[in-house]
């Protein structure tokens, strides 16, 4: 409800789990606040897990749809998605209770249902990732929508990852390239990398167990995401890069000293002070400068992101961070900077780039009243997304990039850079790469800590992706026909208006 993307794991059991007693309720008339949202949230799940009364809701207090949120921006969307989140988690909980679920399922259900209410409340993005054990059928059907169509309204709220913490766990990776090549899921969580090293070969414990949702940052239980990016294919000069790791590192460790409201959060801060300096324009440099002089580069790079955190540390009075870098997808922000995203090939030379925004704010207005090319949002209610023609620049193109060389840049990655994770998409050709997925990942798996894998298609691999290939003259015809926008009555904005992560694997 902060706006911000949530890791989970699917490990509960349903301990103490019973039906309650609903013919003896207590009213609760829910505060028209975060926190009044989330109390509700609580006490309907805690009637089934400890024991708790059973409440009738009293909605009357939210403020009705289309009201203006002071301080925390957007307008109000009305107690619709909170309506329907107590309903679909009272359905899911009351299914478990009768046996009729596993315990898997309920989680990932409680959870993407969660992030449908925030994104249909107009309460900024709710990126999520799901984390589970690769022996669970429960957990690598969660997408099988034939098998559970109804999982289609909430599913798509969540990346799903597998997380291999034994040996053993990697003889299933033949099992999960075929999920894979079925439908991009799920991505792969290597724990004992995570654990074990900061960079690859570098052995400094962690005892981080989750993720962020786009997996570039490895995080304990309450831990934050604590990141800053940086260009270094926008530096005229080599140097200019290093000083601008400099202050970006400046910015990242002195946040790490800032408290937050919630107690078990600052503990595990105060311990770890883990920051994440992040590159973008990654493929830009390695087109334009080489392996050779690129792997360069990264390994003086990642000495001075070292050297001024300890430093900072040192008059601080506080811990170095236990680490300090990483490459974060970078969707959005990339396109300002006018850069590939993160460590990633553009998905096409020409494409649609395609960005969601809520009915209710106020650029949704202006951008149609200028006829900007838009639909409904096939997956979100209350949103709509439009859509702008692009031009991705002369860096190579993942269609004509082997997933074998991108899978070689993310294990080269993170062995000179990112001693957090890499957040990668690694694009493989459909109809000539798929039978190698599994080859890829045994030789690959052992060395990295977190990937994804999509089939690359020009059409995308679902509906309304953010980004769809299309041709020169597709592209010329759109550039030409996009209207011109009068930014004249635009106000009232807070300036953040994406729901989802905008790199390949986050969004939707």
């Amino acid at each position: 409800m902060c706006g911000v993307g949530v890791g989970f794991n699917t490990s509960w059991k349903g301990e103490e789990s019973k039906l309650p007693d609903k013919s003896r309720s207590v009213e609760f008339v829910i505060p028209d606040s975060r926190e009044g949202w989330v109390s509700s949230l609580r006490l309907l799940i805690e009637s089934y897990t400890n024991g708790g009364a059973w409440f009738d809701f009293d909605y009357s207090q939210i403020r009705l749809a289309g009201t203006s949120i002071n301080g925390f921006g957007g307008t109000a969307s009305g107690p619709e998605p909170l309506i329907q989140l107590h309903e679909r988690v009272e359905t899911y909980l009351d299914t478990y209770c009768k046996g009729a679920s596993s315990s898997t399922r309920c989680t990932a259900d409680v959870f993407n249902a969660i992030g449908a209410c925030v994104v249909a409340g107009n309460v900024r993005r709710s990126a999520e990732i799901s984390l589970g054990s690769v022996d669970d059928e429960n957990f690598l059907d969660l997408k099988d929508y034939e098998k559970y169509p109804e999982r289609s309204e909430i599913g798509w709220m969540s990346n799903n990852t597998v997380v291999l913490e034994k040996a053993d766990d990697f003889a299933k990776l033949p099992l999960i390239a075929s999920r894979i090549i079925n439908n991009g899921e799920p991505g792969i969580m290597n724990l004992i990398n995570v654990q074990k090293y900061g960079r690859y070969g570098k052995e400094s414990k962690d005892k981080a167990s989750l993720a962020n949702p786009c997996s570039e940052i490895p995080l304990e239980s309450f831990e934050l995401c604590n990141l800053a990016e940086v260009f270094p294919s926008r530096c005229k000069k080599e140097s200019d890069f290093y000083t601008v790791l400099e202050y970006a590192t400046f910015y990242a460790s002195t946040v790490s000293l800032l408290p937050t409201h919630r107690p078990e959060t600052n503990a595990i801060v105060i311990r770890n002070r883990r920051i994440g300096i992040s590159l973008s324009g990654v493929a830009d440099m390695l087109d334009e400068l080489g392996a050779t002089e690129l792997t360069r580069r990264l390994r003086k790079a990642y000495k001075i992101v070292e050297s001024v955190n300890k430093d900072l540390a040192a008059d601080a009075g506080v811990p170095a961070s236990i680490r300090v870098t990483t490459i974060k997808p970078s969707g959005t922000i990339s396109q300002l900077a006018g850069v590939s995203s993160g460590m990633h090939f553009p998905t096409f030379q020409y494409a649609i780039r395609r960005m969601r925004v809520g009915n209710d704010s106020p650029i949704c207005q202006v951008l149609k009243n200028a006829g900007v090319p838009n639909e409904a949002d096939t997956y979100s209610q209350n949103t709509t997304v439009f859509e702008f023609p692009i031009d991705q620049g002369k860096t190579r193109k993942a269609a004509t990039v082997s997933a074998w060389e991108q899978f070689s840049l993310l294990a080269m990655l993170q062995r000179e850079w990112s001693d957090n994770m890499v957040s990668c998409t690694v694009y493989f050709d459909p109809e000539s790469e798929a039978h190698q997925v599994e080859h890829m990942l045994a030789q690959f798996a052992p060395v990295i800590k977190s990937v994804s894998m999509l089939p690359h298609t020009q059409e995308g691999a679902y509906a309304q992706m953010p980004y769809e290939g299309i041709s020169l003259e597709e592209y010329e015809k759109r550039k030409s026909e996009m209207p011109k926008i009068d930014w004249k009555n635009f106000g009232g904005s807070d300036g953040i208006e994406s729901r989802f992560c905008t790199n390949d694997s986050c969004s939707v």
